[in-house]
């Protein structure tokens, strides 16, 4: 599949590029390979959240746990979109970055997944 500036950080055209070339099920096997590619990557699934203060102090606490200099006020200021963008980029989930003032829900899970420790 292609879409302009679809591919990795919008360097190329490529939005979808899977390859099953030797798998003896080939159209079965790509078609499970997009379902997970789907469900993992894409963003055309992802919720966005509504960035309520206890959310935001939520992502606040955990990104700070991570080591990032955030404080929990429960606002969605600059200091804390941009410790969210380093830490996503850091673990390759830049894509799941959000500009229309919601939350990827997929990156709250996986900011909970590395942080049990810290309460929601």
């Amino acid at each position: 599949m292609v879409r302009e500036g679809g591919g990795y950080e919008g360097r190329n055209d490529r939005y979808v590029d899977l390859r099953v070339d030797d798998h003896p099920d080939a159209v079965r096997e790509l078609a499970r390979v997009f379902t997970v590619w789907d469900e993992t990557v894409l963003v055309r699934h992802d919720r966005g959240l509504d960035p309520t203060p206890e959310l935001v102090a939520e992502i606040q606490r955990r990104l700070a746990a991570l080591g990032y200099a955030v404080e929990p006020t429960g606002a969605l200021d600059a200091p804390t979109g941009a410790a969210l963008e380093a830490w996503a980029g850091e673990v390759n989930l830049e894509g799941r970055l959000r500009d229309d003032g919601l939350v990827s829900e997929h990156l709250v899970r996986e900011l909970r997944d590395v942080t049990p420790e810290v309460g929601g």
